[in-house]
């Protein structure tokens, strides 16, 4: 159970994390002068940010499943 306790403060911690990246993104396409610029720190932080939540949601179906799996041995 502690194993699950740790693996939901992670996904939590992610989610923020990717929270940051993606507010990061849309202050870098508004504050950014030349059209270049935005284009790059819309690209850099934002796939960073997809990146993350899709870690987060592969922790969380793994969790999920490795819990309906032990319910059925």
């Amino acid at each position: 159970m502690i194993l699950n306790n740790i693996l939901d403060i992670i996904i939590i911690l992610l989610i923020l994390i990717s929270i940051v990246a993606m507010a990061a993104t849309v202050i870098g396409f508004v504050r950014l002068p030349d059209e270049l610029t935005k284009i790059h720190a819309a690209g850099v932080t934002g796939s960073f940010a997809v990146e993350l939540i899709l870690i987060t949601g592969l922790s969380i179906f793994i969790d999920t499943y490795t819990f309906l799996n032990s319910s059925f041995f």
